[in-house]
C-alpha cells in the first residue's frame, strides 16, 4: 500500500493517534513488533463524533484519557478546556466532542505528542 494517498478514520475521543501518525510498514523482529520501518501519514483523518456514542464505556473512557494526556503534555490551554468541559464531554455533546477530537488530531499532527 506504500505510496497510495489513503485517509484514516478516528475511532475514539482522542482522534485515534494511530490514524494521525500513519501506518507503519516494516517487518517483525525478535526485539518487538515492527521496530523499524516507515510511517506513512494519511492525507486526511475523518472523525464523526456521533460514532463515539456507540463505544463501550471502557473504550470511551480510554479515549478521553488519551485526550487528557495530550493536553497535559502538549497544550495547557487544551488541558484547561477539557477540565472546564468535563460534564459536556461525559455527556458526549457533539459540538464539544468535535472540538476535542479536532484538537487532539492537531496535536498529533504537529508532532507535539509522540
Amino acid at each position: 500500500m506504500r505510496g497510495l494517498p489513503l485517509g484514516a478514520g478516528a475511532d475514539h475521543p482522542a482522534g485515534d493517534g494511530g490514524c494521525v501518525g500513519g501506518r507503519k510498514d516494516g517487518g517483525g523482529h525478535a526485539i518487538g513488533q515492527e521496530p523499524g520501518g516507515c510511517l506513512h501519514p494519511p492525507r486526511a483523518v475523518i472523525a464523526d463524533p456521533e460514532t463515539l456514542r456507540t463505544l463501550p464505556p471502557r473504550a470511551f473512557a480510554c479515549g478521553l484519557a488519551e485526550a487528557v494526556k495530550h493536553g497535559a503534555i502538549a497544550d495547557a490551554e487544551h488541558f484547561t478546556w477539557i477540565s472546564q468541559s468535563a460534564d459536556r464531554l461525559l455527556g458526549v455533546d457533539a459540538d464539544v466532542m468535535t472540538e476535542l477530537v479536532a484538537r487532539s488530531v492537531e496535536i498529533k499532527a504537529e508532532g507535539r505528542f509522540a
